[in-house]
């Protein structure tokens, strides 16, 4: 019995002397990185075990350590929003919500499957093509009506919307269907009283019906193999791969599906609009771009046609009145949560839990970044002889920034320009009774 209370003391003794080192070890560390860290330098990171913390972060995670969100994030609003806005049942919402601040987590991982179809290259050049294909032939069927009277916005907006969603879905595509095309419009007209989510059943009712009737159409399009067609984008069926194969019931997939319908059409559509009512509304505009834009026209065998690439690179003035478009119209908010207590320019305090909304409104209409006329559309505002000087990419938001860059900006860009240089090569537009 001696011997065993010896051991047990002895033991106590070591783990006392080992608890004693630590503490000790943590103080020094803790006294090095104050006296180090001068009040003026950027807070030092992962600072809960000074030194130690991030070369243990660093040997985990190697380079994408530096790339993981920190403090404020837009994920938890993406998790949210499947979660509210889309219904999805439990077990899926769970599987998108894990890992999700990984970078191979359900939201940030799965992106990374879609880049490459929305990134330039062939897969991109495809949509485009097909989209461009479409725009072409409802033009050109237009044109054979002779003069039209048009609501300019409903017109634009079902162009856009033929367009975008017959080269993303192929044949089977849903919104062939008028109904559908209805009742897409009740429930983005919805989207705020459902994220909401207060008894929505009961307060945003006709919206839970729309969205319940476009989830349906989805799943018709899955049970009847949309994605399988050649003709499906390489985005619908990298999309269903990457879902099924995750084990995502065919509901929930149809479900997510709804959420990226809106994504890819709702902000092509007043862009578009705008675009072209800015070009026609003033007689400048429209002679400087169709005077761009005609240089680039090819005629053979009594086909005209343009490239593409030419509208891009060689029509300065056309892309920098879809720039100053975007400049004066998006009303796009970028929407973030703070992971942890954040400092954020040395001033503002940013507490955890807090939202944290970036309207690029309000860049947009910086004096200091875009002059005294800040408020005037001037659509040779993007050229670099204008300016004096390229415009600060950062109070420049069309398409969000940094991890909130939208992924099919190319796609989105590329089909908007393409349809208004065809409008303006091909049309002369007015106001009913010459208002």
């Amino acid at each position: 019995m001696d011997t065993l209370f010896a051991s047990s003391n002895s033991m106590i003794s070591i783990l006392a002397t080992v608890f004693t080192g630590i503490l000790a070890a943590y103080v020094l560390l803790r006294t090095l990185l104050n006296l180090t860290q001068d009040v003026k330098e950027p807070p030092a990171i992962g600072s809960a075990i000074p030194f130690i913390s991030p070369a243990i972060d660093l040997w985990r995670k190697g380079s994408n350590y530096w790339k993981g969100p920190q403090s404020i994030s837009f994920v938890p609003v993406t998790v949210r929003m499947h979660s509210t806005l889309m219904k999805l049942s439990p077990p899926t919402n769970q599987m998108i919500s894990k890992d999700a601040l990984e970078n191979n987590g359900a939201v940030f991982g799965t992106p990374k499957v879609f880049h490459p179809t929305l990134s330039p290259g062939p897969q991109l050049n495809t949509l485009n093509r097909k989209s461009v294909q479409v725009i072409a032939a409802s033009l050109s069927k237009f044109a054979t009506s002779g003069s039209s009277m048009i609501n300019l916005f409903e017109w634009v907006s079902l162009q856009v919307l033929a367009a975008t969603t017959e080269s993303v879905y192929g044949p089977q595509n849903p919104f062939r269907d008028p109904a559908i095309v209805a009742i897409r419009l009740k429930y983005e007209a919805g989207i705020i009283p459902l994220m909401v989510d207060v008894l929505p059943r009961l307060s945003a009712r006709p919206y839970v019906q729309a969205r319940e009737a476009l989830v349906q159409s989805f799943v018709r399009y899955y049970q009847e193999e949309g994605p399988k067609s050649p003709e499906a984008s390489p985005l619908i069926q990298a999309h269903y791969k990457v879902h099924s194969s995750a084990g995502i019931p065919l509901e929930d997939i149809a479900r997510l599906d709804v959420a990226i319908s809106v994504a890819i059409i709702s902000n092509a559509m007043p862009a578009s609009f705008w675009l072209i009512y800015h070009i026609f509304s003033d007689p400048v505009v429209l002679e400087d771009c169709r005077k761009e834009l005609s240089g680039g026209v090819k005629t053979q065998d009594g086909i005209h046609r343009i490239d593409i690439d030419y509208v891009k690179n060689r029509c300065p003035i056309f892309v920098s009145t879809f720039q100053e478009t975007f400049r004066i119209h998006s009303t796009s908010v970028v929407s973030c949560v703070v992971l942890e207590d954040h400092l954020l320019n040395g001033q503002y305090l940013l507490k955890k839990g807090g939202i944290v909304l970036i309207p690029a409104s309000v860049q947009h209409r910086l004096e200091a970044a875009w002059g005294p006329d800040v408020d005037k559309f001037y659509h040779k505002r993007f050229l670099r002889e204008t300016r004096g000087k390229r415009y600060n990419p950062v109070a420049f938001r069309a398409f969000g920034g940094g991890s909130t860059l939208c992924p099919g900006r190319h796609f989105a860009a590329i089909e908007i320009l393409a349809f208004a240089a065809l409008i303006t090569l091909r049309f002369d537009a007015r106001p009913p009774n010459g208002l």
